[in-house]
């Protein structure tokens, strides 16, 4: 089925971003989440500030979630891709481990100046 050119698959998976989009402005409009800490942490000096690893974190997610998403509305998912979305997931969440483990242990080196 056709709709201005467009599939009715990719009209339901634009809607469904949008959907996305609106439901999280909503949740942070009304309070219930700070989309501001997916991607900033707050520094010793309590400055905030851009948070790499949360924005990779971040930004790896969304992309294969809509990536996951618009693979299975044109029926073309296989096992690879789910593999790949599972391996994504789970690398930057280690990531985000072992950095929080090595960097106490940095902190309290002497410096060499």
């Amino acid at each position: 089925m056709m709709f201005f050119d467009y599939r009715l698959a990719d009209l339901l998976f634009a809607f469904g971003v949008a959907a996305m989009f609106a439901v999280l402005y909503v949740l942070h409009w009304r309070g219930r989440i700070n989309l501001v800490e997916c991607v900033t942490s707050t520094d010793r000096k309590n400055i905030m500030r851009t948070d790499a690893r949360k924005l990779i974190e971040l930004c790896t997610w969304y992309v294969l979630t809509l990536g996951f998403v618009y693979i299975i509305t044109h029926d073309k998912l296989t096992e690879w891709y789910v593999a790949a979305y599972l391996t994504g997931a789970t690398v930057t969440r280690w990531l985000r481990d072992r950095e929080q483990r090595l960097s106490p242990a940095e902190e309290h080196r002497p410096n060499v100046s």
